[in-house]
């Protein structure tokens, strides 16, 4: 029995070394994990864009693009994000929206520039799609829709359907109400630090709930659910004591864009 007992316990300490062992391993470095998972998104993040944009119409005047990525830069410059890891992209239709896609590909529709009453309303959209891509929502929608393996088999073999799906997933679905919220917290942390109001945020929100039988709205209120109680979270996460805001461009600047995707063709 002595016997029996000695040579458990010399089993179980040995697998308990060979666990405590393989708990000490660096595995990331050994298969540089976080190399493959860059690499990854940004072939995923290439094959989506491709896919998404072959049937809408990217908006590529000089003007228009200059405008909005001052915009874009500002928050992400005023709160460590790289600006080349951005892709902006600008899409001329008549339905509101913006969304991400994987490598920081940001898709803005020209409505929501029209529709947007003022460029802080515009400046919060942009900064709840940045904290999308900061917060790895992205991948993490992703991994747990499609399934990892169904992510790398698509970008191995470069397949057409599971793409299609992909793109549908992030541009006409809702991320679930934790992340949603979570976006649009940070989007106020976002604005503070760039020195923009917040508050525009909230009531583009709150008209937003007002507008959910508007037809133009209609893609907007699919993917970012709940306006209402948003911006009342949104709301109370904003610093009431903060009043040094500064605008982003001129009002003439902003006037401009906006007259010039009302009138784009």
């Amino acid at each position: 029995m002595k016997k029996i007992l000695f040579e458990l316990s010399i089993t179980i300490c040995f697998f308990l070394g060979i666990w405590f062992g393989f708990t000490q391993i660096d595995w990331v470095n050994i298969f540089k994990i976080n190399e493959l998972n860059s690499k990854t998104e940004e072939k995923l993040g290439e094959l989506t864009w491709e896919y998404y944009s072959m049937g809408e119409d990217e908006i590529k005047n000089k003007n228009i693009k200059q405008t909005v990525d001052s915009l874009v830069n500002h928050i992400a410059t005023a709160n460590g994000i790289d600006t080349n890891s951005i892709k902006i992209h600008i899409i001329n239709t008549n339905e509101v929206n913006a969304f991400a896609l994987p490598d920081g590909h940001l898709v803005l529709n020209s409505q929501l520039i029209i529709e947007s009453k003022n460029q802080e309303e515009l400046l919060g959209v942009i900064s709840h799609e940045l904290a999308h891509i900061q917060l790895d929502h992205i991948n993490e929608k992703l991994t747990q829709e499609i399934g990892l393996t169904v992510l790398l088999s698509a970008i191995s073999g470069s397949n057409n359907q599971v793409i299609g799906n992909i793109v549908h997933t992030l541009s006409s679905t809702a991320f679930d109400r934790k992340k949603e919220e979570e976006a649009d917290l940070t989007a106020v942390i976002y604005l503070e630090k760039a020195n923009v109001n917040p508050i525009p945020f909230a009531d583009f929100l709150r008209r937003i709930s007002k507008n959910e039988s508007n037809t133009e709205f209609e893609n907007w209120i699919s993917t970012h659910p709940n306006s209402k109680e948003r911006s009342k979270s949104v709301f109370r996460k904003i610093n009431k004591s903060k009043i040094d805001y500064n605008q982003v461009v001129t009002d003439s600047t902003w006037n401009k864009l906006q007259v010039q995707l009302l009138n784009f063709e």
